[in-house]
């Protein structure tokens, strides 16, 4: 009988623990009126549930972002607008473009927040992971300006457009 529960058979012919066989207590427990085995039930099992307990939900994998055009410009440590070699966010770039193995981009922080890391495709096909650390007068929307050693390269890497997408927010 299988009714989803574990269930022990009591029978009159009660064997006590240790094999004692004493008919005074057998009779007192299962009076001798009683001829039929009763069940009685003990605890519930749960390998027996038929219904499967609800798991927590999987989390749903978050989806790419798409990538957008941006124009992207260069721009230096030090230029006669007021830079001071230090970021927005406070990383010192007088000696380094790169913060944690990374370039350092300027960006509208109402567009793309400040500590995210993003990816650059330009026109030539090359690939450029950054890090938004720093903002900019003239960065308004989806314009980012990349920081570069040199004027020279600045002016080198002049007015592109690039595919850009966000890896990851701060």
């Amino acid at each position: 009988m299988n009714i989803g529960l574990t269930t022990i058979l009591l029978t009159t012919n009660l064997m006590l623990a240790g094999g004692v066989n004493d008919a005074a207590l057998v009779n007192e427990l299962h009076p001798p009126a009683v001829t039929k085995p009763r069940t009685f039930i003990v605890a519930n099992n749960p390998n027996d549930d038929p219904k499967p307990k609800p798991q927590a939900p999987k989390p749903k994998p978050r989806p790419a972002i798409a990538y957008e055009i941006y124009e992207v410009t260069a721009y230096t440590p030090f230029c006669n607008t007021g830079c001071i070699g230090i970021t927005k966010t406070g990383i010192d770039v007088r000696k380094s473009v790169l913060f944690k193995g990374k370039r350092i981009i300027a960006v509208d922080p109402r567009v793309i927040p400040l500590g995210s890391k993003v990816e650059i495709r330009l026109n030539s096909g090359k690939v450029i992971v950054a890090v938004a650390e720093d903002t900019g007068g003239d960065i308004k929307g989806r314009r980012i300006d990349f920081l570069v050693s040199t004027e020279d390269e600045a002016v080198d890497f002049g007015r592109q457009t690039a595919k850009v997408r966000i890896i990851r927010n701060r």
